[in-house]
Order: structure tokens, then sequence, then C-alpha cells
């Protein structure tokens, strides 16, 4: 486990990346980024990226190593103009912790190859691994790392969180300081560059 801990040290894949419509940000402020499944169960509103959820997994929190899944981020800007989006950084931390019983995906979860394959394939010491020689494979290219995918199970707390980035600067002047508050840094992002 310490040796795996170090190389992670090591990668890029220090901080995980999940991206929401800033709609959901008060609830997620009050109880943490949770999965759809939670969200209904719980009778919580909240605004979807993904309104069919082709992978299926809506027990699930969709988050991206390394950084945000920009062609993805893109795709929702475009499809949804009005919608404001924010993005998430969490500790890597996580992905050690049981609870979150994360499932390590080398692509995009909803990706067909993955039909059929049991999800015990993607969890683990053993997947963390594969994913992250996969990550440093220079032959994949920066797009393929994209749409690397880990699946965690919620909720996802605030001390998990490192930052939220804001595209929107009125979103941001409204957030920042309960932001602070909770001790996790606000940045505005005025270039609407995705990391």
């Amino acid at each position: 486990m310490n040796d795996l801990y170090d190389k992670l040290k090591e990668d890029p894949l220090n901080l995980l990346y999940h991206f929401t419509p800033v709609e959901n940000l008060e609830s997620i402020l009050q109880h943490g980024i949770l999965s759809r499944s939670t969200l209904d169960k719980m009778k919580i509103p909240y605004v979807w990226n993904d309104q069919q959820r082709y992978d299926g997994k809506f027990d699930r929190i969709s988050i991206s190593p390394n950084r945000t899944n920009r062609r993805y981020l893109r795709r929702m800007i475009k499809k949804y103009p009005a919608r404001d989006f924010v993005r998430i950084t969490i500790f890597c931390k996580i992905l050690f912790d049981d609870k979150f019983d994360c499932l390590f995906y080398p692509d995009n979860a909803a990706s067909k190859k993955f039909s059929g394959v049991p999800e015990n394939r993607f969890k683990g010491l053993e997947a963390l691994e594969r994913f992250l020689e996969s990550s440093s494979n220079p032959d994949d290219g920066i797009v393929s790392l994209e749409q690397r995918e880990i699946m965690a199970l919620g909720p996802i707390s605030t001390n998990c969180f490192s930052a939220v980035i804001f595209l929107n600067p009125e979103s941001f002047s409204k957030f920042r300081s309960p932001l602070l508050q909770k001790r996790i840094n606000a940045y505005l992002d005025l270039n609407g560059v995705v990391p």
C-alpha cells in the first residue's frame, strides 16, 4: 500500500476533478457530492449533466483523474449554454478509503468495451496500479487520458475538497465566502480554460 501511495504522489494524479452545474453547489456544500440515486432517495433537487447516464452507474459519482474531462465539459457547455458549471478538485486520498469503493476505468465508463465486464475487474489496488500504468503510457495521448474515469460511492464530503473553480464571476462572488469558511479554496477562471 505504501509503495502504491508513493507512486501516486510521484504521478501527476494528485487531484481528482468533478464538474457540476453551479445550481448543485449549495446542496453539495451541505451534503457533499452525492450519487444520483442518493439524491433521488433523499428527494434533493439537482441538475444533471447526463440525463441518460449511459454508464448506468446511478449509485456512483463520476470523477476525472488529473484534470477535468475537457471534451465532455465542452460538450455540456455547448449543449446547455445557459448553464454555469463549476469544477471541484478532490484530494486523491479518497482512492485509498474503502468507503468510496472506487472503480478505475482506463477509458470512459460508458464505453461499450466495458459492457458485461464485471465491476470487480476495476476495483482494488491492482486495478489502480493498472490505471496508473496506463495513464503514464506516452502512447495514450492527452485525449485518451482525459477519458479515464474513476467511479466512487458517495458521499464525498467537503473535507475531501481542495478547491472549487468557477467560470462565472457572479457565481464566484456568491460562493467564495461560504467556501472559505469551510476551508475550501475558490478560484475564478476568467479565461474559460479548462485544465
